[in-house]
């Protein structure tokens, strides 16, 4: 008993005596205080009790279009969005389809479908892709439309027309709204008499007028429907552009006779003024003349009453002023009466 209880003193003084020996064996000893390249152990700022640096987080890019999948009619167009995150810098993204022909796509990403159809419409950017469905439907017809393509033609009436004989024009078929479709075009005429058409199927078309008439243009796609009135007459001037001269030489002639008119008038007022200034004229010189002729009557009597020594004409005014002892018994002279100076004019020249 006593030997176990001395061997297993031994043992436990073997446990701690032997680690506290071998940590003392493996700690360096303290370093020279005026080294500072080595650090001691009770270093706050020593290696050991500096933190761990945490490994850098690696981005993921990110590639995705945004915008739902779109359903669009032949034709329309729309843009679509998408979102890039986490690139290398100078990456640009690229777009395309998988089947062009029924939709299209540029390089900001605006589509346009072109067929009925459905096809996947791609974005790419580095080694990422991304990808929407497109459905594109077929465009409903609801309209179809006879234009007419030749030049110079006479309207006459709404949808109605009017040419000469021999006259070609061009004839389209239109569709409304603009990209639908339609399996084929059909051309038929009301009086295959007048006029006859270049072809019986197809989007355009020639009539040509062959006689005097009337007859309707008719054109059907699928189940639509439209038609126009010609009206064919003999070759020359057409009757609307007949009726138009008429028209202008009436307005012509109304205005010239209204000038003529006012001329007239003008003139007819003028000789007037004229005759008048010469009556006036006229006037003036005869009542000088009678008063002339009075003047020289009175100094001939004067001169038949005094004789020879008929006094000068100073003289009798003298007289008259002086008295009337001179000349008593004649009839006083009156002076002259001088009348103001007017103008000469042109009625004087004459």
């Amino acid at each position: 008993m006593t030997v176990i209880v001395i061997i297993i003193v031994a043992a436990m003084v073997f446990a701690y005596v032997l680690p506290m020996a071998v940590l003392a064996s493996t700690v360096p000893p303290p370093p020279p205080q005026d080294d500072p390249s080595i650090w001691v152990i009770d270093d706050p700022e020593g290696p050991w009790n500096q933190p761990e640096e945490e490994p850098e987080e690696k981005l993921i890019p990110r590639l995705t279009i945004t915008s739902t999948a779109p359903t669009l009619n032949v034709g329309q167009q729309e843009q679509l969005h998408f979102v890039m995150e986490d690139f290398p810098e100078g990456t640009l993204p690229e777009w395309s389809t998988s089947n062009p022909s029924i939709v299209v796509v540029n390089d900001i990403g605006v589509i346009r479908a072109v067929a009925p159809g459905r096809t996947d419409v791609i974005l790419r950017a580095g080694d990422l892709r991304a990808s929407l469905l497109v459905t594109v439907s077929e465009l409903k017809a609801n309209r179809v439309v006879i234009d007419l393509i030749t030049e110079d033609i006479a309207r006459t009436g709404p949808r109605q027309y009017e040419i000469s004989v021999g006259d070609v024009i061009r004839l389209s078929a239109r569709i409304e709204p603009e990209g639908a479709k339609v399996d084929r075009f059909s051309w038929t005429l009301g009086n295959a008499d007048v006029a006859s058409l270049s072809a019986s199927t197809g989007h355009a078309n020639e009539f040509i007028a062959t006689a005097i008439g009337r007859t309707s243009v008719i054109v059907t796609a699928d189940s639509l429907m439209d038609e126009i009135s010609i009206t064919i007459v003999e070759s020359g001037v057409p009757v609307d552009q007949i009726w138009v001269w008429i028209r202008n030489i009436v307005i012509l002639v109304v205005i010239i006779v209204a000038v003529a008119v006012v001329l007239t008038l003008l003139v007819q007022r003028h000789k007037k003024q004229k005759a008048r200034q010469k009556a006036i004229a006229a006037k003036r010189r005869r009542e000088e003349a009678e008063r002339r002729a009075r003047e020289e009557a009175a100094m001939e009597m004067q001169r038949d009453m005094l004789g020879p020594r008929a006094a000068q004409p100073e003289e009798r005014m003298t007289m008259k002023v002086s008295g009337t002892a001179v000349g008593a018994g004649l009839p006083p002279l009156q002076p002259e009466i001088k009348e103001p100076e007017r103008p000469v004019t042109l009625d004087d020249l004459d």
